[in-house]
């Protein structure tokens, strides 16, 4: 398998500068389809998205070497950050944010790319983190998480999108007669990444501790990436179970024994859903993630 590598963060460093300096210089830097340069962070991406030429573009080795390549390199690392840091920000308003993070998880999906991929898997991230800590913050708002959960994608990214991806970077992944177009696409995904998994020797890169993404500038690790798709798509069915719990009794239970119970009686289909490639999960591994995130909002509310 080729092995690609990100500029050195000593360029990545350059490039960041030079796109400080165009930000300082002002909106008539920007070349014709370059328009998404002007997002400076996610907040105000999708107002953005709406007034500008914001055409996707590949962030990727390939782009690198190109005129303004490690431009969007340094953008890409940028907008990494700043996801991370939104995961880590409480408060109220992470609800509606959650539409700059919708929005520049489109964006990013309108082109493949290395950089593209992992910043989508990190949006999809960030906002099942803050639908997750708001419902957890003030279960009233109940209805408004579900609407928004409705955006999030199942499954994460297609298959397709994963092969284009992979694909562009010199990784090609032959599923031979398994992938069949007429398969749901939750079976296509899973095909796709046990493929993608038995080429890689079955050796996912676990991320870093703390939830810590290696950043753009760092080596291309695509099983880093599975496993990423796989605990989002994990926690967002554990949002989902959280949410039928909410429909059904009323309120989200913060005992253990009392919150199995529940999610048993009033999510017992969500919990047993076949149709996506994590298959079904238990009472018990949704009880982890809700405690986990009660647990992070008591933190972050200590004076």
């Amino acid at each position: 398998m080729k092995r690609m590598q990100f500029q050195h963060r000593d360029c990545f460093r350059r490039a960041l500068a030079i796109v400080i300096v165009a930000g300082v210089a002002g909106v008539g830097n920007t070349g014709a389809g370059e328009d998404f340069r002007l997002a400076k962070s996610i907040d105000g991406f999708s107002a953005l998205a709406t007034t500008r030429n914001m055409e996707a573009v590949s962030i990727s080795d390939a782009e690198s070497a190109g005129a303004g390549g490690p431009r969007k390199l340094a953008w890409g690392q940028a907008m990494l950050e700043d996801l991370e840091r939104m995961q880590k920000t409480a408060g109220a308003g992470n609800l509606a944010r959650t539409e700059d993070v919708f929005a520049f998880r489109d964006w990013c999906i309108g082109a493949p790319g290395r950089g593209n991929l992992l910043l989508a898997i990190a949006a999809e991230e960030t906002v099942a983190t803050q639908l997750f800590r708001a419902l957890a913050e003030d279960q009233t708002c109940g209805k408004e998480v579900q609407r928004r959960f409705a955006r999030c994608l199942p499954n994460g990214l297609t298959a397709n999108y994963w092969l284009e991806t992979l694909a562009m970077e010199g990784i090609v992944v032959d599923c031979g007669d398994a992938l069949k177009v007429s398969d749901p696409e939750y079976y296509r995904m899973g095909i796709v990444l046990e493929t993608l998994d038995a080429m890689l020797g079955h050796s996912f890169k676990i991320p870093k501790p703390g939830g810590i993404w290696n950043g753009c500038t760092d080596a291309f690790e695509p099983g880093q990436l599975v496993f990423r798709t796989m605990l989002v798509a994990q926690k967002e069915i554990a949002l989902e179970v959280c949410l039928d719990i909410l429909d059904g009794a009323g309120t989200i239970p913060g005992d253990r024994s009392a919150f199995i119970e529940a999610a048993e009686k009033y999510a017992a289909e969500t919990l047993r859903k076949r149709d996506r490639f994590t298959s079904w999960t238990t009472a018990i591994d949704v009880w982890d993630s809700w405690a986990a995130v009660l647990a992070d909002v008591h933190t972050h509310s200590e004076p």
